[in-house]
């Protein structure tokens, strides 16, 4: 199971009532991506091995089974990926500024552009 996926963690990081949640423009709910779903935590990095031109590899604590937000790193828009959001309005985000949506109740937004582990950016 992953690490979402106990009642507990459901109960800390869903949205209980999508019709209540405050700040519906910044929840995410479709994506672009190489998997179905993506549970993303606000911890999660971008290594300077992270090729765009290959598919993930499912191995190692950065791998996209580990590293959720990697599921969305995926070469495709000049760099960009299209987000559907909880309002209903669409948009395409810049793979550095994925880090800025509420991808769950206890997501720590970082305000800013994410870069890879070694400071470089993740789209080049």
């Amino acid at each position: 199971a992953g690490w979402i996926e106990s009642s507990d963690n459901l109960k800390k990081y869903a949205y209980p009532n999508t019709l209540q949640t405050a700040n519906s423009a910044s929840v995410p709910v479709f994506f672009d991506s190489v998997w179905v779903d993506a549970w993303p935590k606000d911890t999660d990095t971008v290594p300077p091995s992270l090729n765009l031109e290959q598919e993930p590899k499912d191995t190692g604590t950065d791998s996209p089974v580990n590293n959720h937000i990697r599921r969305m790193l995926v070469k495709r828009h000049g760099g960009t990926i299209n987000l559907s959001f909880l309002d209903g309005h669409v948009d395409s985000i810049k793979l550095e500024h994925l880090w800025n949506y509420k991808w769950h109740q206890d997501f720590v937004l970082l305000g800013g552009e994410k870069r890879r582990t070694d400071s470089s950016k993740i789209y080049k």
